[in-house]
């Protein structure tokens, strides 16, 4: 077998684990910045947690979708707008709606996303 093979192998699993690194540093910074968050600017009522934390979701779908493509993009603006228009108009019903919102939402995505 030629060298270039083996070469090729362990350049791939050096990039997986430096890749598995990034996420683990990514995801790392993600929890250290809703901790922030909480910290600073502290959270009065049940409502702001449940509409923070879907919005954030938002965030890493669109972030997501720069690197593959639109359909994140447009899940994570979706998910971001009906969270929003949940928190300002439907403030009687918002639980409910987020349960909607955030179960329906994500799962319809999923399959959308999976039939790529």
């Amino acid at each position: 077998m030629p060298i270039g093979l083996f070469a090729g192998i362990f350049r791939r699993a050096a990039v997986a684990q430096r890749n598995a690194l990034r996420y683990c540093a990514a995801a790392f910074a993600v929890f250290v910045y809703i901790a922030a968050t909480f910290f600073v600017m502290a959270p009065v009522t049940n409502k702001q947690v449940a509409t923070f934390i879907p919005l954030l979701v938002a965030l890493i779908y669109v972030l997501r979708g720069i690197w593959n493509g639109p359909r994140h993009i447009v899940a994570g603006i979706a998910i971001a707008a009906l969270t929003l228009v949940g928190f300002v108009w439907l403030s009687s019903h918002f639980f409910l709606w987020m349960a909607a919102v955030g179960g329906g939402a994500l799962i319809l995505a999923g399959l959308w996303m999976r039939q790529v």
